[in-house]
C-alpha cells in the first residue's frame, strides 16, 4: 500500500481509520474532528500507512522569542533583528495541542522518511518537527534524514499515592512550610465557586473563555498556533472523561480549567485566568490543588501537569520527565542561521522544589 495523506477529515473513512487505531484515544476520529473544525488556520494531516495511522500539523509560526533559548548574546542581537519578521512553515508530526501524548498508532515497521517525503512533495516546509516518542519508537526503519535532538521543557509530573485517600491525606504529607501555603491557597479563594460547565455556559461564556486562554499564552516565551476554546466544548461532548470547569467570582467567570483521564493517568490540560485577579484568589494554585483534588478522588496512578511552570508546580510535589524533540532544518537559508543553534537549546534552568516529607530537600 502507498503512503497516503490526506488534509481534509471528511474524505476519510472513518471505519477504516478508526479500525487502525485500536484504543490511541487521541486518534479517534470523533477526537480529531473536533480539532480540524475548530483549527481551519493550520493544514491537518492524516497520514496513512499501510495499518499505521499518523496525525501532524503543518502551520506558520513567528519565533521571535525563540533567542529567550540561546546564552549567546551576538545570536540575540541579530535574532531580535531578523527572526521577528519571519513566519516559518512548521511540520509537526504531533497534534500539536497535545504534545505530550501520541498521535499515533504503528501497527507495522513505519518508514519515516518515506512519509516525510510523499508530505513536503506537496507543501513547503522549512522546519520538520518529531517528538521523541515518534522518532525512538521502535517499529521506526533507520531514518536517513539528519535530525538535531533538542532538549525541550520538561514534562511535570505527580503520581498518586495509593495512602492519599482524600486531599486531607495529601497536605499531611506535605511539610510544614507548603502545608501552610496550600491552606492560604483555599483561604483566598474561599469565595470562587467551582463547577463543571454545561453546553450552554460554553455558548454564553465563548468570548470570555478564549479571553481567559489568550491572557495565559501573551505570558508565554513561545507558543504554537493559535488553539479554539470551543474545541474544549466538542471534547466534553464526546468524551465523558473530559471535563472543563469555571471559577466563578459571584456571577463573572474568573478562570477555566480542562482535564481528561486515559489509561488511569489524570492530564491537566488548558487553563484561562483573569491575571489581574490571578494574586487575590490564588486561581493558578487553586486550580493545581483541584487537579490533586480530583486525581485522588478518581483514583488516577498519575497526574500530568504539562510543561509550563515547572519550579511553581514542584511546589505542589510534581517532578520532571525529560523531553525532547528532532529538528530537521528543511530550508537552506534558514539552516545557516539556525543550525549551530539547535545543538545549544537548552531548556531554562529551574529549582526542582521538594515539599513532601519524604523528600530529601
Amino acid at each position: 500500500m502507498s503512503i497516503k495523506v490526506y488534509t481534509d477529515i471528511n474524505k476519510l473513512n472513518s471505519k477504516s481509520w478508526d479500525l487502525n487505531t485500536e484504543n490511541i484515544y487521541f486518534l479517534r476520529y470523533k477526537f480529531l474532528k473536533s480539532f480540524f473544525n475548530n483549527h481551519k488556520n493550520i493544514t491537518h494531516l492524516f497520514v496513512l500507512e499501510k495499518s499505521n495511522r499518523l496525525y501532524g500539523h503543518i502551520f506558520n509560526l513567528n519565533i521571535k522569542n525563540i533567542a529567550h533559548y540561546s546564552s549567546n548574546y551576538l545570536f540575540k542581537y541579530f535574532s531580535n533583528l531578523i527572526i521577528g519578521f519571519l513566519n516559518i512553515k512548521f511540520l509537526y508530526l504531533t497534534n500539536s495541542f497535545i504534545t505530550n501524548t501520541k498521535a499515533f498508532q504503528l501497527n507495522t515497521v513505519l518508514n519515516l522518511d518515506k512519509i516525510i517525503a510523499s508530505i513536503i512533495l506537496k507543501n513547503k516546509i522549512d522546519f520538520i518537527v518529531i517528538p521523541d516518542f515518534l522518532y525512538e519508537n521502535k517499529k521506526n526503519k533507520n531514518v536517513n534524514t539528519p535530525f538535531t535532538k533538542v532538549e525541550i521543557e520538561e514534562e511535570m509530573y505527580i503520581d498518586i499515592l495509593a495512602k492519599w485517600t482524600d486531599f486531607d491525606f495529601y497536605k499531611n504529607d506535605l511539610k510544614t512550610k507548603y502545608r501552610k501555603r496550600v491552606n492560604k491557597v483555599f483561604h483566598k479563594s474561599k469565595n470562587v465557586k467551582i463547577k463543571i460547565l454545561s453546553t450552554d455556559e460554553f455558548d454564553k461564556f465563548e468570548v470570555q473563555l478564549q479571553d481567559l486562554f489568550n491572557n495565559v499564552t501573551s505570558h508565554a516565551k513561545f507558543t504554537g498556533p493559535t488553539f479554539n476554546v470551543m474545541t474544549l466544548k466538542d471534547l466534553c461532548l464526546i468524551h465523558k472523561e473530559f471535563k472543563v470547569y469555571g471559577y466563578y467570582d459571584n456571577d463573572n467567570l474568573i478562570a477555566f480549567s480542562s482535564e481528561f483521564t486515559v489509561d488511569n493517568n489524570l492530564y491537566s490540560y488548558f487553563v484561562g485566568f483573569n491575571y489581574d485577579l490571578n494574586k487575590k484568589f490564588s486561581l493558578y494554585e487553586r486550580i493545581l490543588c483541584e487537579n490533586i483534588i480530583h486525581a485522588i478522588e478518581n483514583k488516577n496512578n498519575r497526574l500530568i501537569l504539562g510543561r509550563t511552570a515547572n519550579e511553581f508546580k514542584s511546589n505542589f510535589g510534581a517532578i520532571p520527565k525529560k523531553s525532547y524533540i528532532y529538528i530537521n532544518i528543511n530550508n537552506r537559508l534558514y539552516s545557516l542561521f539556525f543550525r549551530e543553534f539547535l545543538k545549544k537549546i537548552k531548556p531554562k534552568k529551574w529549582i526542582q522544589r521538594s515539599p513532601l516529607k519524604d523528600s530529601k530537600n
